[in-house]
């Protein structure tokens, strides 16, 4: 059994930059960057030319076009952002999994830590060196039945702090509260986590215990910040304490 402290805290404003970018990254910094999907076809061949032929071969098994587009803007621009953060060009990185399934990149020269996620017509993707990240965003559906769904995966305070509030509200906890599990889930790696009623992630600090082994160099403490976008919630989780959150939009016209 491991024992994990996930510490809370809301992000009460987000500006994301577009220029000036530094794609060096320090111990103490972690870079956020927002994508977002267009429909222009245009930049849709741009993006597919850039992929590798294991994922275009993932791309087209998606059957809506939709699907293949989020799926090119993401891995490309997460090619794209990886060769810039290392020197290297986008063609020449190989992407793997960790013991843990989580992605990673086969040989990288320093440490990059990232992760990925998308939602609606956004894409997040965290990069940091020092720990292990994890990102998620949650498009908030108003007609999503949250009912049945909090009683298989939120805790009794969640579900205390979500039914005692007006309809709006109730929709953004619920999905910040998602995407904090979500993304602590993707920063350990374990993906699927039996016992979800046990994160809770409405307090500003919980314990967490896992019944299964999670491997790697884990430290006891993640952190959790959450914002909001428009209509959409997200949360970045880190393994490291840092105060040096960049948020950066991704400009195709001097990234592409």
């Amino acid at each position: 059994m491991q024992t994990f402290n996930l510490h809370t805290v809301d992000l009460n404003q987000v500006n994301w930059l577009q220029q000036d970018y530094n794609f060096s990254l320090s111990a103490a910094d972690v870079h956020v960057w927002i994508i977002e999907v267009d429909n222009e076809d245009v930049l849709f061949d741009k993006l597919k030319d850039i992929l590798n032929a294991d994922e275009i071969e993932r791309m087209l098994r998606f059957k809506k076009k939709d699907d293949q587009l989020r799926f090119a803007y993401a891995h490309a621009c997460l090619r794209i952002l990886c060769s810039r953060y290392l020197g290297q060009p986008a063609a020449a990185i190989n992407f793997t999994e960790t013991i843990n399934k989580k992605p990673c990149i086969e040989i990288c020269f320093g440490n990059l830590f990232f992760n990925l996620s998308h939602s609606g017509r956004k894409i997040l993707i965290a990069f940091g060196t020092e720990s292990e990240v994890g990102v998620d965003i949650e498009q908030m559906r108003p007609d999503f039945k949250i009912e049945e769904f909090m009683e298989r995966n939120y805790s009794a305070n969640e579900i205390n702090s979500i039914i005692n509030v007006d309809r709006d509200e109730q929709l953004n906890l619920f999905f910040k509260y998602w995407s904090r599990k979500e993304a602590w889930l993707k920063a350990t790696g374990i993906g699927i986590f039996s016992d979800l009623v046990n994160v809770d992630t409405a307090l500003q600090k919980n314990e967490v215990y896992t019944d299964q082994y999670i491997p790697g160099n884990l430290k006891d403490d993640f952190y959790i910040h959450s914002f909001a976008i428009e209509d959409y919630r997200a949360s970045i989780v880190l393994n490291n304490k840092t105060e040096r959150l960049h948020f950066l939009k991704f400009d195709f016209d001097q990234l592409l």
